[in-house]
């Protein structure tokens, strides 16, 4: 298979490697029989906090909070290129077969593809910028991401003494946090 030609062709911070990285974590956060069609990943373009739990938009914002750089300011054309990356994986079902003998098709399916960026840009800024204003969420998933996004997320049993686990290793909204009663072996730090 030949290298893929990115997004932004001028000298990035970033390489294929990451946009490859983060476009795995998203296909492997996603259902792709829950996805809306029509050559979208995400249906908004704005979010609000009742958004992030919608299970599609949460499992966006999981795989982008795991795969993205912590110390760097999201990027579309970087996340352009891991939606490239991930309609690969997906065996073309979101942007199109890559049309390379017909340059007007292709210009049209990476202009998608950046577009799918910049929405995945918004949602990653939302999620970082609301777990700076609040820890905690209204829901269970709410304030998982927003733990994720500050990198604090520990799973604990309050009735035990058991150690916290690693930071990062705790259970997704998908796994038993999207029960309210499960948001008891929830701590904050």
């Amino acid at each position: 298979m030949s290298k893929p030609i990115p997004l932004a062709t001028w000298k990035t911070w970033w390489g294929p490697e990451l946009a490859a990285k983060i476009g795995a974590h998203l296909h492997s956060c996603l259902d792709p029989r829950k996805l809306p069609g029509n050559g979208v990943l995400l249906k908004k373009t704005e979010f609000k906090t009742e958004d992030l739990r919608d299970p599609l938009t949460g499992s966006i914002a999981e795989g982008l909070l795991r795969a993205y750089p912590s110390d760097k300011q999201p990027s579309g054309y970087l996340l352009g290129d891991a939606m490239l990356e991930l309609d690969r994986l997906l065996g073309h079902c979101i942007l199109g077969t890559p049309e390379l003998g017909n340059p007007i098709k292709e210009r049209s399916r990476r202009d998608d593809a950046l577009t799918e960026g910049g929405k995945l840009k918004k949602l990653l800024s939302f999620v970082r910028t609301s777990a700076c204003k609040s820890d905690v969420g209204r829901s269970c998933d709410v304030t998982y991401l927003k733990q994720l996004a500050n990198n604090r997320v520990k799973r604990m049993n309050h009735r035990s003494s058991a150690a916290p686990s690693p930071a990062g290793a705790g259970v997704s909204p998908s796994d038993s946090l999207s029960s309210p009663a499960s948001c008891d072996s929830l701590w904050l730090i």
